[in-house]
């Protein structure tokens, strides 16, 4: 997490928690009424979430450690005056 700045992280953490929180919305749902009435579209579905969240993770950055971050996203006074 540590490659993208802190106000980066901190959207990025919460959006994520908001996803989490939809996630155990719709599991009981799954779990108890889609898988009852059509098991193979179930399994598919959380089949291919499954498979989703390996892709993302694949796209993972790699390791910082040591590196030198940026505390901010926002832009340096030498790289606005590049683009007016």
């Amino acid at each position: 997490m540590q490659a993208y700045p802190t106000t980066v992280r901190a959207i990025a953490m919460g959006t994520g928690t908001s996803f989490c929180r939809l996630g155990g919305l719709i599991v009981p749902y799954i779990a108890q009424v889609l898988v009852i009435e059509n098991p193979i579209a179930a399994m598919c579905l959380l089949g291919g979430l499954i498979f989703l969240a390996g892709v993302a993770a694949a796209f993972l950055p790699f390791e910082t450690k040591g590196a030198q971050m940026q505390e901010s996203h926002s832009l340096q006074k030498s790289e606005l005056e590049g683009k007016f």
